[in-house]
């Protein structure tokens, strides 16, 4: 009976921590989006302001991934140029059919532990298999992911700049450390 009792007594530890880090990372998964996206109802004209405003800081600088057509994305990469920690990214989305304006905080650290969780390719996922189809300027398309240090090498600035397609608007940038 002694050895029945401690598989029982065993199995009800694990369940139970089981439940508790489940719940630890959901409420730690709730409280890193709260702190770190802020949506609040918006104008087109008032997003817009926001927008221009934003961009002006970037005026001159030519994004890292460069959206010519929703189907032809360019990347910029800087391959030799030394890493540049960055504080992490900044994104500022506007949809004109939710007529949300929406901010998102992106720490270095939660990219640095998402890549460490993921393969060593992760960072944007704009298509299926998180890959881009970009053209390298000679018309030539491949496949290719966006790394951390991709975008640490491009530098604090201008990574991303979508004015409104199809309704909706994004900019990201990166900040610097």
């Amino acid at each position: 009976m002694g050895k029945r009792n401690w598989i029982v007594t065993a199995a009800i530890a694990i369940v139970a921590l089981g439940a508790i880090g489940c719940v630890l990372l959901i409420g730690g998964g709730a409280l890193f989006f709260s702190r770190h996206v802020r949506s609040q109802a918006s104008t087109r004209q008032a997003a817009a302001g926001e927008f221009e405003q934003t961009r002006a800081r970037f005026a001159g600088q030519v994004p890292m991934i460069e959206l010519r057509q929703p189907d032809d994305v360019v990347l910029h990469l800087t391959p030799d140029a030394p890493r540049q920690p960055i504080s992490g990214l900044r994104v500022l989305a506007y949809n004109d059919r939710s007529g949300r304006l929406t901010r998102v905080d992106i720490p270095a650290w939660a990219i640095r532990l998402g890549q460490s969780f993921s393969s060593p390719d992760w960072m944007v996922q704009y298509a299926p298999q998180g890959r881009f189809r970009v053209s390298n300027g000679d018309g030539v398309r491949v496949s290719r992911q966006i790394k951390l240090e991709d975008i640490e090498r491009h530098g604090p600035g201008l990574m991303l700049d979508i004015p409104n397609q199809n309704g909706a608007s994004v900019l990201i940038w990166a900040e610097r450390e």
